[in-house]
Protein backbone atom coordinates (compact mmCIF):
# COMPACT_ATOMS: atom_id res chain seq x y z
CA UNK A 1 0.00 0.00 0.00
CA UNK A 2 1.71 3.53 -0.75
CA UNK A 3 1.46 5.79 1.53
CA UNK A 4 0.09 9.80 0.26
CA UNK A 5 2.47 12.32 1.32
CA UNK A 6 0.97 15.11 3.93
CA UNK A 7 1.50 17.37 1.24
CA UNK A 8 -0.57 15.66 -1.40
CA UNK A 9 -3.37 14.95 1.46
CA UNK A 10 -3.45 18.82 2.00
CA UNK A 11 -3.70 19.21 -1.57
CA UNK A 12 -6.30 17.31 -2.07
CA UNK A 13 -8.15 18.41 1.10
CA UNK A 14 -7.88 21.91 -0.18
CA UNK A 15 -9.30 20.75 -3.50
CA UNK A 16 -12.30 19.70 -2.19
CA UNK A 17 -13.09 22.54 0.28
CA UNK A 18 -12.69 24.37 -3.03
CA UNK A 19 -15.44 22.28 -4.78
CA UNK A 20 -17.85 22.93 -1.86
CA UNK A 21 -16.89 27.25 -2.51
CA UNK A 22 -18.06 26.27 -6.31
CA UNK A 23 -20.64 24.24 -5.53
CA UNK A 24 -22.20 26.67 -3.40
CA UNK A 25 -21.35 29.55 -5.96
CA UNK A 26 -23.85 27.74 -8.64
CA UNK A 27 -26.25 27.33 -6.41
CA UNK A 28 -26.82 30.60 -5.20
CA UNK A 29 -26.43 31.56 -8.77
CA UNK A 30 -29.22 28.99 -9.92
CA UNK A 31 -31.76 28.97 -6.67
CA UNK A 32 -31.39 32.71 -6.10
CA UNK A 33 -33.91 33.33 -3.95
CA UNK A 34 -31.50 31.20 -1.47
CA UNK A 35 -30.10 34.74 -1.63
CA UNK A 36 -33.37 36.04 1.28
CA UNK A 37 -32.59 33.53 3.90
CA UNK A 38 -29.88 35.01 5.53
CA UNK A 39 -27.92 38.32 5.24
CA UNK A 40 -24.76 35.86 5.32
CA UNK A 41 -26.40 34.56 2.50
CA UNK A 42 -27.20 37.55 0.44
CA UNK A 43 -23.83 38.93 1.02
CA UNK A 44 -22.29 35.44 -0.08
CA UNK A 45 -23.78 35.93 -3.39
CA UNK A 46 -21.65 38.77 -4.13
CA UNK A 47 -19.27 36.18 -4.68
CA UNK A 48 -20.60 33.58 -7.12
CA UNK A 49 -18.23 35.13 -9.62
CA UNK A 50 -15.20 34.50 -7.58
CA UNK A 51 -16.73 30.24 -7.82
CA UNK A 52 -14.52 31.21 -11.39
CA UNK A 53 -10.99 30.71 -9.07
CA UNK A 54 -12.11 28.28 -6.73
CA UNK A 55 -12.97 25.92 -9.99
CA UNK A 56 -9.91 26.60 -11.54
CA UNK A 57 -7.93 26.00 -8.13
CA UNK A 58 -9.54 22.98 -7.59
CA UNK A 59 -9.09 21.19 -10.96
CA UNK A 60 -5.27 22.37 -10.71
CA UNK A 61 -4.63 20.07 -7.89
CA UNK A 62 -6.79 17.35 -8.81
CA UNK A 63 -4.38 17.28 -11.51
CA UNK A 64 -1.15 17.74 -9.82
CA UNK A 65 -2.16 16.00 -6.44
CA UNK A 66 -4.27 12.95 -7.54
CA UNK A 67 -3.50 9.66 -8.71
CA UNK A 68 -5.12 7.86 -11.75
CA UNK A 69 -8.43 7.64 -10.93
CA UNK A 70 -8.06 11.29 -8.74
CA UNK A 71 -7.59 13.20 -11.61
CA UNK A 72 -10.53 12.33 -13.24
CA UNK A 73 -12.29 14.50 -10.50
CA UNK A 74 -10.63 17.28 -11.94
CA UNK A 75 -13.31 17.37 -14.93
CA UNK A 76 -16.22 18.10 -12.78
CA UNK A 77 -14.03 21.31 -11.07
CA UNK A 78 -13.31 22.20 -15.13
CA UNK A 79 -17.10 21.49 -16.07
CA UNK A 80 -18.04 23.54 -12.84
CA UNK A 81 -15.61 26.37 -14.30
CA UNK A 82 -17.31 26.58 -17.54
CA UNK A 83 -20.44 26.74 -16.30
CA UNK A 84 -19.15 29.37 -14.37
CA UNK A 85 -17.38 31.56 -17.34
CA UNK A 86 -20.22 30.92 -19.33
CA UNK A 87 -22.38 33.43 -17.03
CA UNK A 88 -19.84 36.31 -17.34
CA UNK A 89 -20.37 36.84 -20.50
CA UNK A 90 -22.45 40.01 -20.24
CA UNK A 91 -18.86 41.15 -18.78
CA UNK A 92 -16.77 40.33 -21.77
CA UNK A 93 -15.40 43.29 -23.44
CA UNK A 94 -16.54 43.80 -27.43
CA UNK A 95 -15.64 46.76 -30.25
CA UNK A 96 -16.69 49.64 -29.24
CA UNK A 97 -17.81 52.35 -31.24
CA UNK A 98 -16.24 56.36 -31.00
CA UNK A 99 -17.96 58.36 -28.17
CA UNK A 100 -20.20 61.30 -29.81
CA UNK A 101 -19.33 64.92 -29.27
CA UNK A 102 -22.67 65.31 -27.96
CA UNK A 103 -22.63 62.77 -25.70
CA UNK A 104 -23.75 63.47 -22.09
CA UNK A 105 -21.27 62.52 -19.40
CA UNK A 106 -22.77 60.95 -16.26
CA UNK A 107 -20.23 60.96 -13.17
CA UNK A 108 -21.38 59.04 -9.61
CA UNK A 109 -19.20 57.65 -6.58
CA UNK A 110 -20.18 56.72 -3.44
CA UNK A 111 -18.20 59.53 -0.54
CA UNK A 112 -18.93 56.92 2.20
CA UNK A 113 -19.48 60.46 4.26
CA UNK A 114 -15.61 60.87 3.60
CA UNK A 115 -14.06 64.26 3.50
CA UNK A 116 -10.88 63.48 2.67
CA UNK A 117 -11.40 62.19 -0.60
CA UNK A 118 -12.54 65.26 -1.64
CA UNK A 119 -8.82 67.14 -3.71
CA UNK A 120 -8.88 63.99 -5.36
CA UNK A 121 -12.50 64.25 -6.45
CA UNK A 122 -12.19 67.44 -7.71
CA UNK A 123 -9.12 66.63 -10.17
CA UNK A 124 -11.30 63.76 -11.47
CA UNK A 125 -14.05 65.84 -12.09
CA UNK A 126 -11.97 67.97 -13.73
CA UNK A 127 -11.07 65.70 -16.14
CA UNK A 128 -13.89 64.32 -17.11
CA UNK A 129 -15.84 67.35 -16.95
CA UNK A 130 -19.46 65.56 -16.00
CA UNK A 131 -22.67 67.07 -17.14
CA UNK A 132 -24.61 65.61 -14.09
CA UNK A 133 -22.53 64.42 -11.32
CA UNK A 134 -23.82 62.53 -8.72
CA UNK A 135 -22.28 61.70 -4.68
CA UNK A 136 -23.83 59.17 -2.20
CA UNK A 137 -22.51 59.24 1.04
CA UNK A 138 -21.93 63.46 1.25
CA UNK A 139 -21.89 65.36 3.77
CA UNK A 140 -22.38 69.04 4.17
CA UNK A 141 -18.76 69.94 4.01
CA UNK A 142 -18.81 68.32 0.46
CA UNK A 143 -21.88 70.40 -0.77
CA UNK A 144 -19.98 73.43 0.86
CA UNK A 145 -16.52 72.39 -1.36
CA UNK A 146 -18.49 71.72 -4.57
CA UNK A 147 -20.52 75.46 -4.03
CA UNK A 148 -17.45 77.13 -3.20
CA UNK A 149 -15.16 75.75 -5.63
CA UNK A 150 -18.04 75.57 -8.71
CA UNK A 151 -16.67 72.30 -10.08
CA UNK A 152 -19.07 72.27 -12.70
CA UNK A 153 -18.86 76.16 -12.85
CA UNK A 154 -20.28 78.84 -11.60
CA UNK A 155 -24.33 78.12 -12.44
CA UNK A 156 -24.34 74.92 -11.92
CA UNK A 157 -27.48 73.39 -10.42
CA UNK A 158 -27.64 71.26 -6.98
CA UNK A 159 -29.83 69.34 -5.35
CA UNK A 160 -29.67 66.62 -2.01
CA UNK A 161 -31.44 64.89 0.11
CA UNK A 162 -31.06 62.94 3.37
CA UNK A 163 -29.26 59.50 2.91
CA UNK A 164 -29.12 56.36 5.44
CA UNK A 165 -25.31 55.59 5.72
CA UNK A 166 -24.57 57.66 8.11
CA UNK A 167 -26.19 60.80 10.14
CA UNK A 168 -25.84 64.25 8.19
CA UNK A 169 -24.48 62.15 4.59
CA UNK A 170 -26.98 62.14 1.96
CA UNK A 171 -27.54 61.62 -1.89
CA UNK A 172 -26.46 64.88 -4.24
CA UNK A 173 -27.36 65.65 -7.44
CA UNK A 174 -25.30 68.83 -9.17
CA UNK A 175 -25.67 69.43 -12.94
CA UNK A 176 -24.75 72.07 -15.34
CA UNK A 177 -27.92 71.87 -16.78
CA UNK A 178 -31.65 72.69 -14.66
CA UNK A 179 -32.88 70.15 -12.79
CA UNK A 180 -36.32 69.62 -11.53
CA UNK A 181 -36.85 67.65 -8.54
CA UNK A 182 -39.45 64.86 -9.15
CA UNK A 183 -38.91 63.09 -5.57
CA UNK A 184 -42.25 62.17 -3.82
CA UNK A 185 -41.35 63.49 -1.00
CA UNK A 186 -37.63 64.63 1.27
CA UNK A 187 -37.00 60.87 2.33
CA UNK A 188 -38.11 59.14 -0.29
CA UNK A 189 -35.77 57.12 -3.47
CA UNK A 190 -34.91 60.49 -5.05
CA UNK A 191 -36.05 61.08 -8.65
CA UNK A 192 -34.48 64.33 -11.22
CA UNK A 193 -35.43 65.21 -14.22
CA UNK A 194 -32.25 66.80 -16.03
CA UNK A 195 -33.39 69.28 -18.69
CA UNK A 196 -31.01 69.01 -21.38
CA UNK A 197 -31.08 71.44 -24.92
CA UNK A 198 -32.17 68.63 -26.69
CA UNK A 199 -34.25 66.95 -24.36
CA UNK A 200 -34.77 65.15 -20.76
CA UNK A 201 -32.85 62.75 -18.70
CA UNK A 202 -34.72 61.29 -15.55
CA UNK A 203 -32.05 60.45 -13.17
CA UNK A 204 -32.28 58.43 -10.18
CA UNK A 205 -29.57 58.13 -8.00
CA UNK A 206 -29.26 54.65 -5.86
CA UNK A 207 -27.86 54.65 -2.61
CA UNK A 208 -28.91 50.92 -1.14
CA UNK A 209 -27.94 49.28 2.14
CA UNK A 210 -25.40 46.24 2.27
CA UNK A 211 -27.56 43.12 2.93
CA UNK A 212 -25.72 42.84 6.00
CA UNK A 213 -27.82 45.35 7.06
CA UNK A 214 -31.10 43.64 6.49
CA UNK A 215 -31.92 41.59 3.85
CA UNK A 216 -35.52 43.30 3.41
CA UNK A 217 -34.30 46.78 3.50
CA UNK A 218 -31.71 46.26 1.03
CA UNK A 219 -33.96 44.35 -1.61
CA UNK A 220 -36.91 47.27 -1.00
CA UNK A 221 -34.36 49.53 -1.42
CA UNK A 222 -32.98 47.96 -5.39
CA UNK A 223 -36.92 47.22 -6.03
CA UNK A 224 -37.90 51.19 -4.74
CA UNK A 225 -35.34 52.77 -7.53
CA UNK A 226 -37.14 50.31 -9.74
CA UNK A 227 -40.63 51.30 -9.38
CA UNK A 228 -39.83 54.94 -9.38
CA UNK A 229 -37.96 54.89 -12.51
CA UNK A 230 -41.01 52.99 -14.29
CA UNK A 231 -42.67 55.59 -15.35
CA UNK A 232 -39.72 57.55 -17.56
CA UNK A 233 -38.08 54.56 -19.12
CA UNK A 234 -39.84 55.65 -22.53
CA UNK A 235 -38.77 58.83 -21.63
CA UNK A 236 -34.71 57.82 -21.01
CA UNK A 237 -33.93 57.23 -17.47
CA UNK A 238 -30.31 55.98 -15.32
CA UNK A 239 -30.41 54.17 -12.52
CA UNK A 240 -26.69 55.23 -11.01
CA UNK A 241 -25.00 54.56 -8.08
CA UNK A 242 -24.39 52.41 -5.46
CA UNK A 243 -26.31 48.92 -5.54
CA UNK A 244 -24.95 47.06 -3.18
CA UNK A 245 -25.21 44.03 -5.65
CA UNK A 246 -23.54 42.33 -8.37
CA UNK A 247 -25.22 40.88 -11.32
CA UNK A 248 -25.70 37.74 -9.78
CA UNK A 249 -28.23 39.18 -7.32
CA UNK A 250 -31.94 38.42 -7.54
CA UNK A 251 -32.97 42.36 -6.97
CA UNK A 252 -30.84 43.05 -9.44
CA UNK A 253 -31.87 40.76 -12.43
CA UNK A 254 -34.81 41.82 -11.72
CA UNK A 255 -34.35 45.49 -12.41
CA UNK A 256 -32.69 44.07 -15.82
CA UNK A 257 -36.15 42.16 -16.19
CA UNK A 258 -38.24 45.45 -16.40
CA UNK A 259 -36.68 46.92 -19.35
CA UNK A 260 -33.02 48.84 -18.02
CA UNK A 261 -29.89 47.76 -19.74
CA UNK A 262 -26.67 47.47 -17.72
CA UNK A 263 -24.37 50.56 -19.44
CA UNK A 264 -21.42 48.67 -19.18
CA UNK A 265 -22.58 45.56 -21.03
CA UNK A 266 -24.66 48.15 -23.57
CA UNK A 267 -21.25 49.71 -24.31
CA UNK A 268 -19.25 46.75 -24.48
CA UNK A 269 -16.87 48.14 -21.44
CA UNK A 270 -16.08 44.87 -20.00
CA UNK A 271 -16.00 43.81 -16.16
CA UNK A 272 -15.57 46.84 -14.01
CA UNK A 273 -15.31 46.08 -10.18
CA UNK A 274 -15.87 48.95 -8.08
CA UNK A 275 -15.23 47.31 -4.54
CA UNK A 276 -12.84 45.05 -2.78
CA UNK A 277 -14.05 41.62 -1.23
CA UNK A 278 -12.00 42.11 1.80
CA UNK A 279 -9.66 44.83 3.43
CA UNK A 280 -6.66 45.42 1.50
CA UNK A 281 -7.55 43.73 -1.33
CA UNK A 282 -8.44 45.17 -4.91
CA UNK A 283 -11.85 45.81 -6.19
CA UNK A 284 -13.21 42.74 -7.70
CA UNK A 285 -16.73 43.22 -6.92
CA UNK A 286 -19.11 45.43 -9.29
CA UNK A 287 -21.74 47.01 -6.81
CA UNK A 288 -22.17 50.18 -8.62
CA UNK A 289 -23.64 50.12 -11.45
CA UNK A 290 -25.38 52.18 -14.22
CA UNK A 291 -28.68 51.16 -16.04
CA UNK A 292 -30.30 53.32 -18.75
CA UNK A 293 -33.80 52.79 -20.55
CA UNK A 294 -35.55 53.33 -23.47
CA UNK A 295 -34.22 56.13 -25.87
CA UNK A 296 -31.17 56.97 -23.69
CA UNK A 297 -27.79 54.89 -24.84
CA UNK A 298 -24.34 54.15 -23.34
CA UNK A 299 -22.20 54.82 -25.45
CA UNK A 300 -18.83 54.19 -22.56
CA UNK A 301 -18.23 53.44 -18.90
CA UNK A 302 -15.52 53.73 -17.26
CA UNK A 303 -14.19 53.63 -13.63
CA UNK A 304 -12.65 56.34 -11.58
CA UNK A 305 -10.91 56.36 -8.23
CA UNK A 306 -11.01 59.54 -5.93
CA UNK A 307 -8.48 59.19 -3.00
CA UNK A 308 -7.99 56.64 -0.63
CA UNK A 309 -12.07 55.32 -0.98
CA UNK A 310 -12.39 51.93 -1.18
CA UNK A 311 -15.60 52.20 -3.53
CA UNK A 312 -14.85 53.23 -7.40
CA UNK A 313 -16.37 55.87 -9.27
CA UNK A 314 -18.27 55.51 -12.90
CA UNK A 315 -18.07 57.89 -15.60
CA UNK A 316 -20.99 56.73 -18.22
CA UNK A 317 -21.61 58.66 -21.51
CA UNK A 318 -25.18 58.51 -22.89
CA UNK A 319 -26.49 59.36 -26.11
CA UNK A 320 -29.75 60.30 -25.82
Amino acid sequence: MVRRSPLRTGALGLAWLLVLAGSGAVVLHELPALQFATPLTAAAAALVPLGIVAWLAAAVLFLIAGRRWGRILALPALAGLALQVAWTTPSWPGPRADVPDDAVTVMSINLRCDGESLSALAEQVGLHQPDVLILQGADPYTRERLADEAWLGEGARVLAWPGTAATGCGTLVASTYPLEDLTAEPTSQPVVRVEMDDGALVVVPVDAPTPLEGVAAWRAAIARAGDVALPHLDEGAVLIGDFNATREHLPFRDLLDSGLADAAEQSRSGWLPTFPPARGLPPLLTIDHALVSGPVHAADVETFRAGRNPHLGLVVRLVP
